[in-house]
């Protein structure tokens, strides 16, 4: 036996034993699986892991804030095939043994990780999940390298959420997810494909896709996506069924993406959120830039993230170009992100649904980008789109998709 594995016999048989409410024990307080492995070390130290959390992106992946990672102590299950209503006080699949969520740089420290060869490691936010194993010295630090750290780019490496996007002629945002993830990734409606084209008026894939109509036309057919996108394809109408779709969509806990008049359905049949939204649609104004509403703890984090990655040079303010003038406020519990001044816009806001529960309960999410954020095309996907690395509003688009696909919890007012 070598001195290695001799070392991680002898600390099993010390961790073993009674331990007071362990998590991931039985109902005898006996250690279970991993748990049995955690060691105890002496002079007060512990075994840890850190590393950094990075965004799929291929080449010079930023790091991502909020995202649990954590030892799993049971079999990690498979997520729901479809919508389903889970909030952030869902528990995380596998009996997290030891957790620890990243922080603004995406820098995590998980402590007294279970000892031995091939621990399983859990990288996930939302339906966003990847798993490794990685060999852990006990009574020491351990680093989790970047290649393991990232979140999956494609389906060989993990879980990505199923997302349903429309592609419009000024808003090509299907280009900026090939550049977060691998553009195999994205396909027809039917195909293994983690996103699924639908084409309005701007991009399409060389085997034409079905028309926007297919994809609101069934409730039934949204709920296979974790996430719709509807970027901005102009000023087309939305049929009064549809945008009945999009709400019950949403109020099951499906998540929605819209840009401009992607989100021309929630007040052209009805308002379907009143008194969130104060919609004033004037001419285009000439602002380019925003200031970010810093007082509830995640545009916060998203401000304090921009400055981090240097997507910004002044803290709170973010680069805008192709500002619209679509809202001009919110109420609560919709969430101003992003506003201008002179004139007085909402550029960016959130809010979670339904609206009519109480937050704890609510499990869906509706995200409004006012303004354009690729350059729109109409072409063959990807050929159309342009190549580079992701401009300051792509940067947005980045943490904003992975806010929206995270776990519902209401926001915290700081």
């Amino acid at each position: 036996m070598s001195p290695r594995l001799a070392f991680a016999s002898i600390a099993v048989l010390v961790a073993c034993g009674p331990k007071a409410n362990p998590p991931g024990g039985d109902a005898t307080g006996e250690c279970v699986n991993l748990q049995c492995q955690q060691v105890t070390c002496p002079n007060g130290g512990t075994t840890r892991l850190t590393g950094t959390v990075y965004a799929p992106t291929p080449t010079n992946p930023d790091p991502l804030p909020r995202v649990s990672v954590y030892v799993p102590n049971a079999p990690v299950l498979p997520f729901d095939p479809r919508v389903t209503c889970t909030t952030c006080s869902t528990p995380l699949s596998g009996s997290p043994l030891v957790t620890a969520e990243s922080g603004v740089d995406g820098t995590f420290v998980l402590g007294n990780v279970p000892a031995g060869d091939n621990i399983p490691i859990v990288i996930q936010s939302g339906r966003w999940r990847r798993q490794v194993t990685v060999n852990i010295t006990p009574c020491t630090d351990n680093a989790l390298p970047a290649e393991l750290s990232h979140l999956p780019r494609n389906r060989s490496e993990g879980d990505i959420p199923r997302m349903a996007i429309a592609t419009g002629q000024l808003d090509s945002l299907e280009c900026t997810l090939a550049k977060l993830i691998d553009p195999a990734e994205v396909g027809p409606p039917g195909s293994d494909a983690r996103v699924h084209l639908y084409r309005l008026n701007g991009n399409d894939l060389a085997t034409p896709v079905p028309s926007r109509a297919a994809m609101l036309a069934d409730l039934q057919n949204l709920l296979k996506y974790d996430l719709v996108m509807l970027p901005c394809p102009s000023s087309e109408p939305f049929l009064a069924p549809e945008a009945d779709n999009l709400k019950a969509y949403a109020d099951q806990g499906g998540r929605l993406y819209l840009t401009h008049h992607g989100s021309d359905w929630m007040d052209q049949h009805g308002v379907k959120y009143p008194n969130l939204v104060q919609f004033d649609r004037q001419p285009d104004p000439a602002v380019s830039q925003g200031t970010i509403n810093t007082t509830f703890e995640r545009a916060k984090v998203f401000a304090d993230w921009l400055q981090f990655i240097g997507a910004t040079t002044t803290p709170g303010v973010i680069p805008i170009s192709s500002a619209q003038w679509h809202v001009d406020s919110t109420m609560p519990p919709a969430q101003t992100w992003v506003a201008t001044e002179n004139p007085t816009t909402v550029q960016h806001l959130t809010f979670n649904t339904p609206v009519e529960v109480a937050p704890e309960n609510q499990c869906g999410r509706v995200l409004f980008s006012n303004f354009h954020v690729a350059p729109g095309s109409i072409g063959i996907f990807p050929q159309a789109c342009t190549p580079g690395p992701l401009t300051p509003q792509e940067k947005l688009v980045e943490f904003m998709l992975f806010d929206v696909t995270s776990c519902v919890a209401p926001d915290v007012i700081l």
